[in-house]
């Protein structure tokens, strides 16, 4: 059975509503009030009664998820949880690229005077005698950035194809209804 990101989502989204409320004192959300504020003419203090009192202008106010690297998140999750995978890591943005079929940090790039033509590498992870690297993009519906997500991946396998590493795996995972 496929994993329901969508419900996962807003779940994630009625969780970050529901800390609202006890976060009107830190700065993204101080932030985020002055703008609407600024915006629309409001006084801070009956944004912040109104949030204290009501779930839907919690909500407006929540953390998106997408800002959260929540899609990321949760295939991380999965992949850490299948039997035989071991020394799983999420990779920070931009530490990992492939570039004709080497895996390079962004000092070895930059060394070489090369830029990449994928996008980086997000997980890693071993199984058996062989490492895999992996690039993950989630994508919900057609359109221009969505397309952008395919020719990423699209990219990646292509830089993956000139790999002569016969115990290095490249995946490319598209996730999502698109």
């Amino acid at each position: 059975m496929p994993f329901d990101y969508e419900a996962a989502y807003r779940q994630a989204f009625r969780r970050n509503a529901s800390k609202v409320a006890d976060e009107l004192g830190e700065k993204w959300l101080q932030e985020k009030v002055d703008s609407f504020c600024d915006m629309h003419g409001f006084a801070q203090e009956a944004v912040f009664a109104e949030i204290r009192r009501s779930g839907v202008v919690r909500a407006l106010f929540a953390k998106n998820p997408n800002k959260q690297n929540f899609y990321e998140t949760k295939a991380a999750e999965f992949i850490e949880s299948i039997p035989g995978v071991d020394k799983f890591k999420n990779l920070p943005s931009n530490a990992l690229f492939i570039v004709r079929g080497g895996v390079l940090t962004r000092q070895q790039m930059k060394a070489l005077g090369t830029v990449p033509a994928a996008k980086t590498i997000d997980f890693f992870w071993e199984y058996g005698k062989k490492k895999f690297y992996a690039s993950h993009k989630y994508t919900k519906e057609s359109g221009g950035s969505q397309e952008n997500q395919y020719k990423d991946l699209r990219a990646f396998i292509d830089e993956a194809n000139h790999s002569v590493d016969r115990g290095a795996c490249f995946l490319a995972i598209a996730d999502g209804p698109f």
